[in-house]
């Protein structure tokens, strides 16, 4: 592992139904992440840019352990992700809230100091 954000070939599957008539469901596969691979070197700054629906919010939940992904390989902050989520919860924080989370009197740093206290 040399980043401190290392991906190869990530994938999330979903199955979703969708209704066809009153009493018809039908199943169809959705692939949120389809082999997502990149790395983040250690001070880098990053930034995960896409339109609606390409998967930046469930790559996110994924590298946080709130989603397991179906496929490929991560690490984070050295930390396996398929074998070592609690470390990986102990050592990151992350909001995914949008800005109603935030208090809009606070500059960006005070809403940091004021949610890492908490």
């Amino acid at each position: 592992m040399q980043g401190q954000v290392k991906i190869e070939k990530l994938s999330k599957t979903y199955t979703a139904k969708q209704r066809k008539g009153l009493f018809k469901t039908e199943r169809r596969t959705v692939e949120a992440l389809k082999g997502v691979s990149f790395e983040i070197a250690p001070g880098e700054i990053f930034g995960l840019l896409g339109p609606n629906g390409a998967g930046k919010t469930t790559l996110i939940k994924c590298l946080t352990t709130l989603l397991v992904p179906t496929g490929g390989e991560a690490w984070v902050n050295g930390y396996r992700l398929s074998r070592e989520d609690n470390a990986i919860r102990a050592s990151v924080g992350c909001m995914l809230m949008g800005d109603r989370g935030l208090y809009w009197k606070l500059t960006g740093r005070e809403n940091l100091v004021f949610f890492g206290a908490l």
